[in-house]
């Protein structure tokens, strides 16, 4: 910006105009110290090839299609 105004800008100004645009500070998410990349993706991997039919799969979600909610909405 100060490169077309031929003025030295101070930084707090482009982040007073980028705020005004709508934009905001974008910060990834933060890693456990004690995650472990080669089990996470040995998890996605055997995730992938699990049968999405498999009743001990399906236990754990046990509910979701019931309840005061699912009632409401097909009621």
């Amino acid at each position: 910006m100060g490169g077309q105004t031929w003025r030295t800008i101070h930084p707090q100004r482009g982040w007073e105009y980028l705020k005004r645009l709508g934009l905001s500070l974008q910060v990834s998410r933060p890693r456990h110290h004690k995650a472990d990349p080669a089990r996470q993706e040995l998890f996605k991997c055997e995730l992938e090839d699990a049968d999405p039919t498999d009743p001990a799969r399906l236990s754990s979600r046990k509910g979701w299609n019931s309840g005061r909610w699912m009632s409401i909405v097909w009621a």
